[in-house]
């Protein structure tokens, strides 16, 4: 969950953040990412495109770039 004033500080600046969604893949065109294929909170397929994207998944981030290959660095902390 982002903070809520991280969150608002975001929303400023045209950011958008979404609960509940569901990312199951990465569009990818010309070696750039497109849009996300996401299910929605009451289980709607929808697309997702923006002009960036920022993965924040912790241990899920691999997962989700592999299939497009980036490979991310992620390393348990305690």
């Amino acid at each position: 969950m982002v903070p809520p004033a991280l969150a608002w500080r975001a929303a400023r600046r045209g950011v958008g953040c979404r609960y509940g969604v569901t990312f199951e893949s990465l569009a990818v065109e010309c070696g750039v990412v497109s849009a996300v294929h996401a299910i929605d909170a009451q289980s709607h397929p929808e697309v997702l495109a923006a002009c960036a994207y920022v993965v924040c998944l912790s241990s899920y981030t691999p997962q989700l770039l592999a299939p497009i290959g980036v490979t991310a660095l992620v390393y348990p902390a305690k």
